[in-house]
This record gives structure tokens, C-alpha cells and sequence, in this order.
């Protein structure tokens, strides 16, 4: 049984100027002098390493335990120096709120010493979340001092491409050591939500169905089928000769893997974009 942390990339090619939106200017004022490199989309055979700094947004999630060691349960990104955004359901764990993050890593070793990660200040909660359900399962969470990282920006547009896109997780199976606790990727791809909903009738915390601020998205290599995930769904866009990270979606739910790889649910960033801006930037 593997247990895993993720986020996914989807790469799209747009002419097209997002509105000037708090969102759109942050982001402006991220990458107007910003030198990022595009992510190597990996082949669709298979679990590839990512290389290192090839996506220093990505955030590991931990809890100290008792004897000063971290265990990284959850993952999230980088949406400003000061602030993440993550799954609701990883402000808590067996009743205990993370305490620390790291930022850009390759390679978690765990457990991991608290010297070597970022503490928590605060985490904002959706107000409108609801712990019986996966519905506005989002959350901020705000760091005691910046991190000297370059932030992934926040997708604010309706619209979002059904292309292929890469899913990049922390691999937490303990039997594979050539891949254990390293930064992966994966190739999935956007999944229809009237079609993602077969997945999950019987959930009880699915009554509303797959709303419109939620997205799917399912791996196409089957065999890639993790049990357990949390993270952000990314898009990159190449603008001006620059790979733009944008969030586009939150892990909120995946049933376990049976013949085929049941879809993953997200929190919808454009749904909740003016939230995170008030919060972050207001």
C-alpha cells in the first residue's frame, strides 16, 4: 500500500492576458524579473524522479512529534513568500494542527529534524467548510516569517485546458528505497465532473455531486493509482519565453484504486480566488 502528498502540472500554451485581477498583478510582480525554468513533462510509462529546484513551490506539510521529529503528512504550495495554500482537512491531524513546512525540496527525510523546516503561524480555514463533507475544502496557511522562494500564481480564469498535465507527488512507499520520500511525477490529465461523479455516488460526503468549485483529474498510467494524496494542481503557462506556474485546483478526495484509477477532487482556485486574495493581500 503506498501513501502519498502531490500536486499536478498542467502545461498550456496561451497568448491570451489574464484580467488585472490582485491575482494577476501578484504574479506580475513575481515573474516580472524572475528567471524559472519549464518542468520536463514525464513520459506516460511510468513514476519519474523531478530534478532538483524544478519546482520550488512545492510545500511539504509536518507535525513535530514528541521526541522533536517531523512526519510530513500533507502537502501544499507556494502562493506568496508568506503563505500557502493546502487541502482544509491538513489543518488538523488525530485532533493536532501542523507546526512547520518545507519549501522546494526534492528529498524528505522522515522522520526530520525541526532545524531543517519553516514553523506555522497561522492557518485560515474556508469559513464556509464543513469537516462531514469535501466541499470548500481549501485552506491558508501563513508562515512566521517569508521564505526566499519564488511562489506559484493563483489561476483566476473560468476556463481551464482539458490537456494532459503531470502529477508530482512525495512517493511515502517505504518498500521502493529508490524513490521513498523523493519528489515524483506522474502523468495524468483533467477528468470531466458529471463522469468523475460515477466514482463517487456512494460517498456520503458527496451529496451535493462534484459542484462547479471542484475539478477531477486521474492518472493515466493506472498502475500510478495512489490511495492516499494531498497537494495542488498546477498549470504552467508559457508566457514571454517564461514557464508560469499557476494553482488551479487543492486536493480534497480520492476513493482507494480498484481495476481502473478512480479521478481525484479538487477545490476549484478560481472559485476561491477572491477569498485567498482578501486574505493574503488585503
Amino acid at each position: 500500500m503506498r501513501t502519498v502528498i502531490f500536486l499536478a502540472i498542467v502545461v498550456f500554451s496561451s497568448a491570451k492576458s489574464q484580467s488585472e485581477s490582485l491575482s494577476a498583478k501578484k504574479c506580475q510582480e513575481f515573474y516580472s524579473t524572475a528567471d524559472n525554468k519549464q518542468f520536463k513533462e514525464p513520459s506516460e510509462s511510468g513514476l519519474e524522479l523531478a530534478e532538483s529546484d524544478e519546482f520550488p513551490y512545492m510545500v511539504a506539510i509536518g507535525w513535530k512529534n514528541k521526541d522533536g521529529l517531523i512526519d510530513y503528512r500533507c502537502a501544499g504550495v507556494l502562493i506568496d513568500p508568506k503563505f500557502i495554500v493546502a487541502p482544509a482537512y491538513c489543518a488538523a491531524y488525530q485532533g493536532e494542527k501542523p507546526s512547520v513546512v518545507q519549501v522546494g525540496k526534492t528529498q524528505l527525510n522522515e522522520p526530520s529534524q525541526a532545524e531543517d523546516s519553516l514553523p506555522i503561524k497561522n492557518i485560515i480555514v474556508h469559513p464556509d467548510r464543513k469537516e462531514d463533507t469535501f466541499y470548500n475544502d481549501i485552506a491558508l496557511y501563513e508562515l512566521e516569517a517569508p521564505v526566499a522562494k519564488l511562489p506559484a500564481c493563483l489561476w483566476d480564469e473560468a476556463e481551464i485546458s482539458n490537456a494532459e498535465n503531470t502529477l508530482v507527488t512525495y512517493d511515502r512507499n517505504e518498500t521502493e528505497s529508490e524513490k521513498a520520500d523523493k519528489l515524483i511525477k506522474i502523468k495524468t490529465k483533467l477528468h470531466p465532473n458529471d463522469q468523475c461523479m460515477e466514482f463517487y455516488r456512494i460517498f456520503p460526503n458527496a451529496d451535493k455531486g462534484i459542484m462547479d468549485t471542484q475539478l477531477c483529474a486521474v492518472e493515466i498510467n493506472t498502475k500510478d493509482c495512489r490511495i492516499q494524496a494531498s497537494g495542488p494542481l498546477l498549470l504552467q503557462k508559457l508566457d514571454d519565453k517564461k514557464s508560469i506556474p499557476y494553482v488551479i485546483g487543492i486536493s480534497s478526495f480520492t476513493s482507494e484504486c480498484s481495476g481502473d484509477s478512480a479521478p481525484s477532487i479538487y477545490s476549484k482556485i478560481p472559485a476561491y480566488a477572491k477569498w485567498i486574495e482578501s486574505v493574503v493581500w488585503v
